[in-house]
């Protein structure tokens, strides 16, 4: 219970912490201000996504957690991953590969686009981050491994508590460590 609490307390604050990046790329003038302060909330927003996905794998390892409340926390932190990052893009602008006379793209489904891709770590071949939003690509890009990671270790943990190995059935109670041997009918044939 006390995990889950600081999970979402956890995700309240990046809630929060990503509106203001947000806020600070919309309204704070360029120079060096914005130089500074955009990338250090920006490590702020990660180190806050990362101590997210570090908890949520703690609860699932120490078998702490629902799947019904893994599944919505993972889909709604993906959701949250691609629409900052996405708006953050949008914000600061996105340029065409190869073509330094283009005028600089400030469309949140060409912000979404080059995010996913991002995420998935195939790079955007025709888009291209503007020097503000360098940093920004390297911090979303490293915070989408480890959300990949955390989604593939969540999918692996619940696949793993729904099927039984090596002949024993999973624990009913959650928090016990012992398994009951399978009967035979729950055996597969081999």
């Amino acid at each position: 219970m006390k995990r889950t609490l600081v999970a979402s307390i956890l995700f309240l604050v990046l809630l929060l912490s990503g509106g203001i990046w947000i806020w600070l790329a919309r309204y704070v003038a360029p120079g060096v201000l914005r130089d500074v302060i955009i990338p250090a909330v920006g490590v702020f927003v990660a180190a806050v996504f990362v101590a997210l996905l570090i908890v949520r794998v703690r609860l699932l390892l120490r078998d702490e957690s629902n799947s019904n409340v893994d599944v919505i926390f993972g889909a709604v932190e993906f959701c949250l991953f691609v629409g900052t990052f996405a708006w953050m893009h949008t914000e600061l602008g996105l340029q065409v590969a190869n073509d330094p006379t283009a005028p600089v793209i400030h469309s949140f489904p060409e912000s979404v686009y080059f995010t996913i891709l991002n995420f998935t770590s195939l790079g955007a071949e025709d888009l291209v981050t503007t020097p503000d939003s360098r940093f920004l690509v390297a911090i979303e890009s490293f915070v989408g491994y480890l959300l990949l990671a955390t989604i593939a270790a969540t999918i692996v943990t619940l696949i793993g508590r729904a099927r039984p190995i090596n002949g024993t059935a999973p624990s009913t109670t959650g928090s016990q460590q012992s398994a009951t041997p399978a009967s035979p009918e729950q055996t597969p044939d081999d």
